[in-house]
């Protein structure tokens, strides 16, 4: 691959056949049958292999852009207050 300029990246299979390509839902009602996906949410439909081939290559972008901190979910956290001292004020 590397001969061919091409590059290999490791993504995170879960959920990728249960998430919405579209609205980002994840749920186990999301995949219907084998084959058939339908979210819950928003109503996307599409092949399931095919909407897990669509979040696969999504999440691979998104580690090739901003790196394995791309993949975790976020949390939000509150800001921390920073001291007179460290900002450089006295």
């Amino acid at each position: 691959m590397a001969w061919k300029g091409g590059m290999l990246f490791a993504v995170p299979p879960h959920y990728t056949s249960q998430e919405c390509p579209e609205c980002h839902h994840v749920a186990a009602d999301n995949r219907q049958t084998q084959a058939r996906f339908v979210c819950v949410q928003c109503h996307y439909e599409n092949h399931a292999d095919h909407v897990g081939a669509i979040n696969i290559k999504e999440r691979g972008y998104r580690l090739l852009a901003c790196g394995d901190a791309a993949l975790s979910r976020s949390v939000k956290q509150e800001p921390t207050e920073v001291s007179q001292l460290s900002s450089g004020m006295q």
